[in-house]
């Protein structure tokens, strides 16, 4: 079996940066998360999500910048495409409270940095 590079455990060798992660279900053996990823030469933001069990290695069949969300431009677009997955998750209290204190770090973090 190759390990094929991936932008979550190699983000530098597609001249990314992680901006933060988002876990929309933390339930045991099994992953369920959303990625923020900063371009160093462009300046853009690119987002992605990866779910499954826990046999797959998280963000395995993302190769390239084309397998993300993206580019974006403009940080806002960012948090708000976050905010759309939070709306559409199901998490229990302790989950979805995670999950808004997660975007509210990488939306501080993203507007700091524009």
């Amino acid at each position: 079996m190759t390990f094929k590079l991936n932008p979550y455990y190699s983000p530098e060798e597609f001249g990314l940066e992680i901006v933060g992660e988002v876990i929309w279900d933390d339930d045991p053996y099994q992953f369920d998360f959303s990625v923020v990823w900063e371009h160093k030469e462009t300046g853009e933001y690119y987002t992605a999500r990866d779910s499954g069990c826990s046999c797959p290695t998280p963000f395995e069949s993302f190769n390239s910048l084309e397998d993300l969300e993206g580019p974006f431009s403009a940080p806002s677009v960012v948090v708000v495409r976050l905010y759309e997955i939070f709306e559409d998750n199901w998490q229990d209290a302790d989950e979805k409270s995670r999950a808004r204190f997660a975007i509210t770090e990488i939306a501080e973090r993203l507007l700091r940095t524009a």
